[in-house]
């Protein structure tokens, strides 16, 4: 006999509010995203420094007090933003294939109980006659 291989799909539940949950969290992490200050003196220095978090619509302003800054500019940080993007996908993407491996049944040759409720379709056992009559003549 052939070697089988059953798969159970998990439980539909779990796996729609996980990727519920996911949804929410990437945008709730795009609509308050991470800020950094630039401060960028020519030919002197080049600095981030973090402003925190905050809402998209409103980004902080940058402290004017501070040395420097009138040359002081705010802007996304793209590289946080999208290490959190990648870290949720993959706590996401962990989540969902745990399940699928959790309920996933694995076996070279099927059990007494498996072959007791699986037939071979017609069209296939046809499919194989022919085959083995056309490696004998």
């Amino acid at each position: 006999m052939f070697p089988m291989r059953v798969i159970r799909v998990p439980s539909g539940r779990i796996v729609s509010w996980t990727l519920r949950f996911g949804f929410l969290a990437f945008v709730l992490i795009g609509l308050c995203p991470p800020w950094m200050v630039r401060i960028d003196v020519p030919y002197r220095m080049h600095v981030g420094q973090n402003a925190g978090y905050h809402l998209i619509v409103s980004p902080p302003a940058p402290d004017r007090n501070q040395p420097f800054g009138d040359r002081a500019s705010v802007q996304l940080d793209w590289s946080r933003l999208m290490l959190e993007w990648v870290i949720l996908a993959g706590v996401v993407g962990g989540v969902l294939a745990w399940q699928f491996t959790r309920t996933q049944i694995s076996c070279g040759q099927p059990n007494d109980a498996l072959q007791s409720d699986q037939e071979e379709p017609r069209a296939f056992t046809e499919d194989k006659r022919k085959f083995r009559a056309s490696r004998n003549s």
